[in-house]
């Protein structure tokens, strides 16, 4: 138990500190000291810093599971249909992927980019509540059937992807929300066609 909050301790300061000052600018004694923890008693936990972006990227999942669990099942969201949930949750991604702040979500993406297979991973929380996102819409008929259901599901994450690491490679940071207008057109497009 005291190793599980030691280690949450050092991946909690290191991503606090990669946000303050970013990511090539923290150093593994500044993490250590941060957490409270020897420089030694990092390297029990963690072999480098990719190691705590990866550690960052599994406890994103939670984060996603929790807002299907909290806000998308929830009593507000009973009367919405899957498709505008998906709106929803395409939308939650960007902000929250927003939150990390833009050198963070540079970072992120060359480490998925260096480790493949963490990038196609898709057992991971975000890719089930998205195929079951779709899957609902499709079902209960609040989304075209006429596109293949690996196709809408492709160019939803393309666009969270894409929208995030576009937003990370500006210079001047953007409001993300101003994207979301792209979103809102995208799940026009997924209505039925007598709907559009």
């Amino acid at each position: 138990m005291h190793a599980q909050r030691t280690k949450e301790r050092i991946l909690k300061a290191a991503i606090r500190l990669f946000k303050e000052y970013g990511y090539n600018q923290v150093g593994i004694e500044e993490i250590a000291n941060a957490a409270e923890v020897s420089r030694g008693s990092f390297y029990v936990y963690y072999k480098n810093k990719d190691d705590l972006l990866a550690a960052y990227l599994h406890s994103l999942d939670q984060v996603y599971n929790e807002y299907y669990e909290t806000v998308l099942c929830s009593k507000e969201c009973e009367s919405m249909n899957a498709l505008e949930k998906l709106n929803l949750y395409m939308k939650f991604t960007l902000q929250f992927n927003a939150e990390n702040g833009q050198d963070l979500m540079r970072m992120y993406y060359a480490y998925l980019t260096k480790d493949t297979n963490t990038w196609a991973k898709r057992d991971r929380c975000y890719f089930p509540i998205l195929e079951k996102l779709i899957t609902q819409a499709r079902e209960e008929g609040s989304m075209r059937k006429d596109i293949c259901m690996e196709n809408i599901e492709s160019i939803s994450l393309g666009i969270t992807r894409g929208m995030t690491l576009e937003w990370s490679a500006n210079e001047e940071p953007i409001p993300i929300e101003s994207r979301f207008s792209i979103i809102d057109d995208f799940c026009t497009m997924l209505l039925p066609v007598l709907e559009q």
